[in-house]
């Protein structure tokens, strides 16, 4: 029994004993089954009433029923949601989680990788300038142009004077320019770099540049022999040597030396094969030019013992020096000729193959008529 009930039941009873204690106090004049039918009436009427008010009871309690039914599947699904929505949170919490982590690694292969490059350059650095001792590995540098050459055409560490020197160009009378790479002093380009921020440093570090520039063309000067090499040499110097000396290319060139900076040496040493070859002949000229000087001495050695020989001879012998007078003239024109022949053959095609130098007389004049 409900609390509403209880409190209609107690209603109830309390109405009753009221009924009941006002027939007692009527006066007796009043008929008691009036007041019986009135009481059983009102009776009626509240047991109406009282059923509508537990009907309505039942109704609300159904209504609070479906309201708790639904207030607990609305909390079910607040709980759902919240769950779902904290499992949403919590798996982008770690999505971003894993890319920071991924973004760490990423930082840190890439410091890796910068530290490797910077070691990279530090050691490329040291091939090219050489080391700090000897320079000994900046020999290298033309090393991988070079060896796209012909075999013919290059000769690695060739051997001149008892020295060796790295690289020498074949040219096509046989001898060879050499080619120097080396630079004993890697520091000074570090020096350099900074100087020329600073115009107080710049003047000394030059002079310092030329002091070691001018050993170098010492050096240098060692690998030329006139019998196997021309008479010149290459050195190769990094390009801002190069561009920072001021006299010392004057001074190298007056010792017989070229100095050419890393990046114009390959372009250089083409350019002065491809010329060698337009006007090389097939005679050498500077032996031809020693032939010519031997056939002078010659000629003046005959003149002279012609004069003072033979001309004091008999009367027979006249003729003999006349005609000899007249054949040493012809020679000397043929010298002569012979003396333009390099200035008037530099207009004809070019003679690339080699021809033995041959020091007989007739097969040299032979070759020219």
């Amino acid at each position: 029994m409900s609390v509403l009930e209880l409190v209609l039941v107690i209603l109830l009873v309390a109405t009753l004993l009221c009924l009941f204690g006002l027939l007692i106090r009527r006066p007796a004049a009043a008929s008691p089954s009036d007041a019986v039918l009135a009481a059983l009436s009102d009776l009626g009427a509240l047991k109406s009433h009282v059923e509508t008010v537990s009907n309505q009871q039942s109704a609300l309690n159904q209504s609070l029923s479906m309201v708790q039914t639904a207030v607990q599947g609305v909390e079910t699904k607040v709980l759902e949601s919240s769950a779902g929505v904290r499992d949403a949170i919590g798996k982008d919490l770690s999505d971003a989680r894993v890319a920071m982590e991924r973004l760490k690694a990423d930082a840190e292969e890439r410091r890796r990788m910068e530290e490797d490059v910077q070691a990279s350059a530090r050691r490329i650095e040291t091939v090219l300038l050489g080391s700090r001792t000897r320079g000994a590995a900046g020999e290298n540098i033309l090393q991988d142009a070079f060896r796209q050459f012909p075999a013919e055409m290059i000769d690695m560490n060739f051997r001149v004077n008892g020295k060796v020197v790295e690289y020498a160009l074949v040219l096509a009378n046989g001898k060879r320019l050499p080619i120097d790479s080396k630079w004993p002093s890697p520091e000074l380009l570090d020096r350099l770099s900074d100087g020329l921020q600073e115009p107080g440093k710049e003047t000394t570090l030059v002079q310092e540049i030329e002091r070691v520039l001018r050993l170098k063309v010492r050096e240098v000067k060692q690998y030329i022999d006139p019998a196997a090499t021309l008479g010149f040499a290459v050195a190769a110097v990094p390009d801002p040597v190069f561009n920072a000396c001021r006299r010392a290319h004057l001074e190298a060139y007056r010792e017989g030396v070229i100095l050419m900076p890393y990046s114009m040496t390959i372009p250089y040493v083409l350019a002065l094969f491809r010329l060698h070859l337009q006007y090389a002949k097939s005679i050498d000229l500077e032996n031809l030019e020693g032939y010519l000087q031997q056939i002078d001495d010659n000629v003046a050695s005959l003149d002279r013992l012609l004069e003072n020989s033979i001309a004091r001879g008999s009367t027979m012998i006249q003729n003999a020096f006349t005609d000899a007078k007249r054949n040493l003239g012809q020679m000397r024109g043929a010298l002569a000729a012979m003396r333009a022949v390099p200035q008037a053959a530099l207009g004809q095609e070019p003679e690339i193959d080699r021809v033995e130098e041959q020091p007989d007389l007739q097969l040299l004049i032979s070759r020219r008529a």
